[in-house]
């Protein structure tokens, strides 16, 4: 059978970006074409085979080129997007004025910056292209070095995400299609808020069975909030669930666990320095998406509160007293 997606294009050469481009240069018979804002991380990934910045010591396949011209991306039949949720306005004006008709595949975890809504229903709102989720437990230096990791994608279009998952799928990288976009979503925005209030229970010590007692609460949270959009349960028992649940709210490399430390020290938004937070925009949505409805999520509503609200620690810690 003939391949369905001979050409990839990747747009976002951060960290995780640069990771899936090269798991997937494995499997494609043709160059991987991935697309970074800036053209010296262009440069260096096309002459040195490097991304020092984003995977200091990994060497990346020959079959990647980098650009910064976005309108390459014409002659790649599925096109991957992997940047910070704040970008994706800018990144779905770019296709739009391109008039790109490929399919997309987001793997950008969180909420519509602008209206809480579904990353899906953004896109879905100006482009026709179909849209595809992809997410999983999956740490970008981790699978850029070759450990053994499972994602999972998801569409409307079960036979597209089924291609996909037989077509790219490369080495220790193995993805399963879902039939459930919706819960996928909302499994990969709001890990991020749990594993800050996580974080704040690791810096107030509070022990190691205290912590799984507050991510069971916070994962019934989560498939009430799936359910009220129109997903299911059954995706949050799979990576891109319970895997990436666990290693968000567990993992050492979790940048939304530092900043729950932070918090539990003095921090604030205001003066944390670190790497971008992904729960941090996503938390300010857990209110409004209450008051749509009709729901209470008092373990997510109390990590709103101390990252928004600037409310005591020990809003997050009474969740499990």
């Amino acid at each position: 059978m003939a391949r369905r997606f001979k050409n990839i294009g990747m747009i976002g050469a951060g960290c995780y970006g640069t990771a899936l481009a090269q798991c997937f240069a494995h499997s494609m018979p043709n160059k991987l074409l991935l697309v970074s804002d800036i053209p010296a991380i262009a440069n260096e990934i096309n002459e040195e085979h490097t991304h020092e910045k984003a995977l200091p010591g990994v060497r990346l396949d020959h079959k990647i080129s980098a650009t910064s011209n976005i309108g390459e991306l014409a002659d790649c039949d599925i096109i991957f997007i992997a940047v910070p949720v704040e970008a994706l306005p800018i990144v779905c004006d770019d296709i739009f004025r391109h008039k790109f008709p490929q399919p997309l595949v987001l793997c950008s975890k969180g909420l519509d910056p602008n209206s809480g809504n579904l990353l899906s229903n953004m896109f879905g709102q100006y482009l026709k292209n179909q849209i595809v989720i992809l997410s999983g437990a999956s740490f970008a230096r981790e699978i850029a070095q070759g450990l053994p990791a499972c994602v999972n994608v998801a569409s409307s279009d079960y036979e597209l995400a089924c291609d996909i998952a037989q077509e790219v799928s490369a080495g220790c990288l193995h993805i399963k299609a879902l039939k459930d976009p919706i819960g996928m979503q909302i499994s990969g925005a709001f890990k991020n808020v749990l594993a800050i209030g996580c974080g704040v229970l690791i810096g107030a010590k509070c022990g190691a069975s205290t912590i799984a007692y507050f991510i069971v609460q916070g994962l019934k949270e989560m498939i009430s909030l799936s359910k009220a959009f129109g997903g299911t349960e059954e995706v949050f028992w799979e990576s891109c669930g319970i895997g990436d649940i666990l290693l968000t709210c567990t993992g050492s490399q979790s940048r939304n666990i530092s900043f729950g430390k932070h918090l539990v020290i003095g921090g604030r938004r205001s003066n944390w320095y670190g790497e971008l937070v992904e729960g941090i925009a996503t938390a300010k949505w857990v209110k409004p998406l209450e008051e749509k409805f009709g729901l209470q999520l008092p373990l997510f509503h109390s990590i709103y509160r101390v990252v928004h609200e600037d409310a005591s620690i020990q809003d997050i810690v009474n969740i499990v007293q």
